[in-house]
């Protein structure tokens, strides 16, 4: 890395990538510190809304996205004891949006896409292994200082993004305020091989299934169906991740005379907190760096995605 660029982002996440590509495209120089030595290949969010392909086809990414995704037409909203409810076809709004309907394809996918875009710029780079320690500032530049395995680096740069995610490093050494709460629950993920919607004739593709304890989210992604649902917040990871509880609570979801063929799993707190300012200076923050929120409905990296759009 030369030690002088114009932008430099913190985090190679989807926000990150999206903030990225725009400014290469537009002439800029930026380089993308990532902590880890590749892209994080974690499943995480997996739905674009409507306004957010638009945006990414702006950038020449939607239709790469759609090729390894699954268009969904629909949302169904069900009561776990009484089935469905009702259905938003999103062909309703196809006078508003290129894309009426919601894309699940998993966020690494996006964020691969842009990594490989990213080469035909030779002004733009992600920079692997390189974790972001500090910044300070002046009325003109940014000096960034980072870690990598041969030892510590600093750059001096016009503008600093930070996109590294709800611990952000970048709003911590601004001693920037993240004000909230944490939901007093933690919520599973499973994902499953089998058709659910064969299992459940009629299920959606998207559904929200409405109860006052056992609520849950169904995703079909494509290459599995993801259940998202809450526990209470003093069960353990050892608890949660047990065969028995999770074939119990899926039986209850979507009753199946077979076992599930349980493939992934994970467990995490839930927070709904903003910085007190997404800005200081030549210094700013986009995504989760600058606020969190319930995951449900992809809210989270919708509302990155468009951040790192305005910001950029």
């Amino acid at each position: 890395m030369t030690n002088k660029t114009q932008i430099i982002i913190a985090g190679a996440g989807p926000v990150g990538c999206v903030v990225g590509l725009i400014l290469a495209r537009a002439g800029i120089s930026v380089t993308i510190l990532e902590s880890e030595n590749d892209l994080i290949p974690e499943l995480r969010a997996s739905t674009f809304h409507p306004p957010t392909l638009d945006m990414l086809d702006d950038l020449g990414v939607t239709p790469k996205l759609i090729d390894q995704g699954l268009i969904t037409p629909k949302i169904q909203y069900r009561d776990l004891e009484d089935g469905l409810v009702a259905e938003f076809d999103h062909a309703l709004i196809d006078d508003r949006t290129k894309h009426p309907y919601r894309l699940q394809c998993e966020q690494f996918k996006l964020t691969r896409i842009i990594a490989e875009m990213l080469k035909e710029f030779p002004h733009a780079e992600i920079s692997f292994d390189s974790k972001f320690v500090d910044a300070s500032q002046t009325d003109n530049a940014v000096r960034v200082f980072y870690e990598t395995p041969a030892g510590s680096e600093q750059v001096t740069c016009d503008y600093l993004i930070g996109a590294d995610g709800s611990r952000s490093e970048v709003r911590k050494s601004q001693k920037i305020e993240f004000q909230g709460f944490t939901y007093p629950e933690q919520f599973v993920t499973v994902s499953v091989p089998e058709d659910v919607d064969k299992i459940v004739p009629g299920m959606g593709h998207v559904c929200y299934i409405a109860h006052p304890t056992q609520w849950c989210a169904l995703i079909h992604a494509p290459d599995y169906w993801r259940f998202l649902f809450p526990i209470p917040m003093e069960t353990t990871k050892e608890e949660a991740f047990d065969d028995d509880f999770l074939e119990s609570r899926l039986q209850h979801l979507a009753p199946h005379q077979e076992r599930y063929a349980i493939q992934l799993r994970t467990l995490y707190g839930v927070n709904q907190r903003v910085a007190e300012t997404y800005r200081l200076g030549r210094i700013l923050l986009a995504g989760d760096s600058a606020h969190v929120n319930n995951p449900l409905g992809g809210m989270g990296m919708n509302g990155g995605i468009h951040d790192g759009v305005n910001l950029a």
